[in-house]
């Protein structure tokens, strides 16, 4: 009987060899093994056929394994390429928002060094920072609030009546329309001032509300929202003259009412800023910044006490020489009055003046 050549030193344990070796290399091994697994008087010996049965078992299972190598690699690659593909797409999406939130903050936001004029709106936040925070709050929050609901109301009223009104007069709903186009363009510009002023912490707006102001009001989107609001302004006073002489619209009779509504609430708008502004401001026109000293008119006695003189030919260089007050000229012997900066006038228009 003969068994398994133990020259073939292989052990279960050892790494599987590989397929190649199976299926091709030990072709003569097998025959080896079949033609010594029968014994001399032609019995079949039972540790050759166990021995076939043990290879050959060993070579499925070194397919199978070579399988699920090859399956698993493919699966681990696929894998790799989604997570490399995954972080491309967010380093991208990133760089993107960064992109767009420092155009964003350029067009909100700029040096107030390099404007030479200071907007109106930073010297009354300078002479009272608390009242003009709650000011510029109020004014921002009425007016955004009704420019949503001008461009709301007109929009669904010129969807739903466009035809209609196209028989009227005047062309009103091109007016509406416009309107509601340059609100539209205002919003932004409103609500962002708010959310501004709103970040500011109570206890440090004496401190950040005019850097905060200076900033915003220099910016490109502040000076773009003034010539909108000055073109709104024109096209608010075409529509007044509009309606005023405008004629019937039977077909669509509504477009009037609204169109005075409109009009009516941006007069409204603006009596809550004056009301707000002289509540808030209630010596704002009347008493000057701080530091700067108020200029006040001479008293009867300094003006009493001021030099006169006699008008002669040689008295001034000029031959010509003429009053600026009354611009006539001067005659020898008139009586003038000297100001401490060496300007001469007639003694009745220096007092006077």
């Amino acid at each position: 009987m003969v068994s398994l050549d133990e020259s073939d030193d292989f052990d279960v344990g050892d790494s599987l060899p590989d397929a190649n070796y199976w299926l091709g290399a030990d072709e003569d091994e097998d025959e080896r093994l079949s033609e010594s697994s029968f014994t001399s008087d032609g019995q079949g010996s039972s540790a050759g056929t166990d021995g076939l049965r043990h290879r050959g078992a060993l070579r499925q299972r070194s397919l199978e394994a070579g399988s699920s190598d090859c399956l698993s690699g493919s699966s681990s690659s696929s894998s790799s390429g989604a997570r490399a593909w995954q972080q491309t797409w967010r380093r991208r999406t990133a760089l993107v928002a960064q992109q767009l939130q420092e155009v964003v903050s350029g067009f909100f936001s700029s040096d107030p060094e390099r404007v030479a004029n200071e907007d109106p709106l930073v010297d009354v936040v300078r002479r009272d920072p608390m009242a003009a925070a709650r000011f510029i709050k109020t004014v921002m929050m009425f007016s955004g609030i009704g420019s949503v609901v001008v461009s709301l109301v007109c929009g669904l009223f010129l969807y739903v009546f466009w035809t209609r009104c196209g028989d009227c007069d005047r062309p009103l709903r091109w007016w509406l329309l416009v309107h509601a186009l340059l609100q539209n363009f205002q919003i932004p510009v409103r609500f962002v001032l708010l959310a501004r002023l709103s970040s500011l912490q109570e206890d440090s707006i004496p401190l950040e509300l005019e850097a905060c102001v200076s900033r915003f009001t220099t910016s490109p989107a502040w000076r773009w929202s003034k010539h909108v609001s000055l073109f709104t302004y024109g096209w608010f006073v075409l529509g007044v003259v509009w309606v005023v002489n405008a004629g019937s619209c039977p077909t669509c009779p509504g477009i009037y009412g609204i169109t005075i509504a409109v009009i009516a609430q941006a007069v409204l708008r603006a009596v809550v800023a004056l009301v707000c502004f002289r509540a808030l401001f209630p010596q704002a026109m009347l008493l000057a910044p701080e530091g700067q000293k108020k200029v006040e008119g001479a008293t009867v006695e300094e003006i009493q006490s001021l030099p006169l003189v006699c008008f002669t030919p040689d008295l001034l260089s000029c031959s010509n020489a003429s009053c600026a007050v009354c611009l006539s000229d001067y005659v020898e012997g008139e009586v003038l009055r000297r100001l401490p900066c060496a300007h001469h006038f007639h003694r009745r228009c220096a007092d006077e003046w």
